[in-house]
């Protein structure tokens, strides 16, 4: 009895080493004399003076997400107290970086001015970093900074105008065609955007420019950039219309699509009085 006993138990920790360790070797644990996978590492700052150099001054960001790709990869992870993030266990090849700007959450962007901050301020995106294997192992990427600024942001309207009729007065049938600009105003990249109502009896027939525009009713045209935007530059939609009747009224141009709290919403209209007869 007691040897069958005995039998008993070296079958169940036989079991139970079988059960715990067949995983392991399944899921292919590397053998002790395997060189280490390559990593990339990085901090998230607040860049409080927004010059892209980080001084001592200047706090680190924890909780902040980042994330990587590469061909059949996508990670995230978030940044420590310190700021500090790392991607470990990367195999050799090419690795982009992204860097959140906590644009709904947190009100911040990435800096303009990438000094010791390596994220495009447009796309969130560093340039490709590459890890390669080596006698002893695989390389290490450091240094991979995220400088973030308290966002202000600030879109404006610039321009509402009809091309070759400066006091807004033309004829019934005539084509004519509306200027709009508006332009990123603020401290951060931001998508730049407008929506343009026009007066009854007037029939948008047409919509182009440097923006992305759509005619989604006779009188309603919305117009986006296609990405964010740095600040600056001023963005147009052009709009033919046509009165088919006699009418009077104002075009009316709001900002709109902006990624960031507006700071500035008096610059976030404006109108035209047109007249057709």
């Amino acid at each position: 009895m007691r040897n069958t006993l005995a039998r008993v138990r070296r079958t169940a920790l036989l079991g139970v080493v079988v059960a715990t360790t067949a995983p392991l070797l399944w899921a292919g644990v590397a053998a002790a004399d395997d060189p280490p996978a390559g990593s990339v590492s990085g901090v998230a700052w607040e860049d409080l003076n927004e010059d892209g150099r980080r001084q001592a001054n200047e706090p680190a960001l924890p909780d902040h997400w980042m994330y990587i790709k590469a061909d059949g990869l996508m990670r995230s992870t978030v940044t420590d107290g310190q700021g500090r993030y790392r991607f470990s266990d990367l195999p050799a090849g090419q690795y982009v970086v992204t860097s959140d700007d906590r644009s709904r959450s947190g009100g911040l962007g990435l800096t303009l001015r990438t000094h010791d901050s390596r994220f495009d301020p447009v796309t969130r995106q560093s340039k490709p970093v590459e890890i390669k294997r080596t006698d002893t192992g695989f390389s290490h990427v450091t240094g991979l900074d995220a400088g973030l600024v308290t966002a202000r942001g600030n879109l404006g309207v610039t321009q509402v105008l009809l091309e070759g009729h400066p006091d807004g007065h033309f004829r019934v049938g005539e084509r004519v065609r509306l200027r709009i600009g508006v332009a990123n105003l603020g401290n951060v990249a931001d998508t730049v955007g407008v929506t343009v109502q026009l007066p009854w009896g007037l029939r948008a027939v047409g919509a182009g420019g440097s923006m992305r525009a759509d005619v989604v009713a006779d009188d309603k045209v919305w117009a986006r950039t296609r990405t964010r935007v740095l600040p600056g530059p001023e963005e147009v939609v052009t709009i033919d219309v046509v009165a088919d009747a006699p009418t009077s009224g104002e075009v009316r141009v709001g900002t709109a699509y902006n990624d960031y709290r507006d700071t500035n919403p008096a610059n976030n209209r404006r109108t035209l009085p047109v007249a057709a007869s």
